[in-house]
């Protein structure tokens, strides 16, 4: 069994190909292939989402069980974080997000890795949806910092295909709420 969970993120996915070909060549035809990937990005047009169906499809000509996650709680606060730097915190306009706690994602895909190649399993989310301007919101807030939040649109098919919010639209197992985990982030 292998576990596939790295990403090439600040380069928007640049060389996650190359190491998908890297570790199918390398790997044994048999192996389990474990791998993590993000919700919601069937006919997405946002090219680092085009990169993991890509991936994805690698990966399934091999045994494997595929995971898609919705945003971490940490990856949605290290974005406030950088932008709370300046006078307002810009956020994309009634874009829906579900964080979820990476621990529970990590959590399933330790239980699916000790068992047998389930191909694509069900999506994983955490427990609310919520539009970003609140998130923002709630992150101010637990930081004790005041700044007006802006929701700028977000133009073009990117900008819809995010207000349309299919990439918040999953099941919702994770427990940690994004409140829950901003309470916690300062222990």
């Amino acid at each position: 069994m292998i576990l596939h969970l790295a990403s090439d993120t600040r380069r928007m996915g640049r060389d996650d190909l190359r190491q998908v070909r890297t570790l199918l060549a390398t790997a044994r035809p048999d192996a389990h292939l474990v791998y993590i990937s993000i919700a919601g990005i069937d006919g997405h047009p946002y090219p680092y989402f085009r990169v993991k169906r890509e991936a994805e499809r690698l990966i399934a000509a091999r045994p494997h069980t595929i995971l898609r996650a919705t945003q971490w709680h940490g990856f949605v606060a290290g974005f406030f974080d950088l932008a709370s730097k300046g006078p307002a915190l810009v956020v994309p306009a009634r874009t829906p997000v579900t964080p979820v706690a990476a621990e529970e994602v990590a959590t399933r895909l330790a239980g699916l890795a000790q068992g047998p190649p389930r191909g694509r399993v069900a999506d994983f989310g955490g427990p609310e949806t919520l539009d970003v301007a609140v998130l923002a919101r709630a992150y101010l807030a637990a930081a004790g910092r005041r700044r007006p939040v802006l929701g700028v649109p977000v133009p073009g098919r990117i900008g819809r295909a995010f207000r349309e919010g299919a990439h918040a639209a999953v099941p919702h197992a994770g427990r940690t709420t994004f409140a829950e985990y901003l309470a916690g982030r300062g222990r």
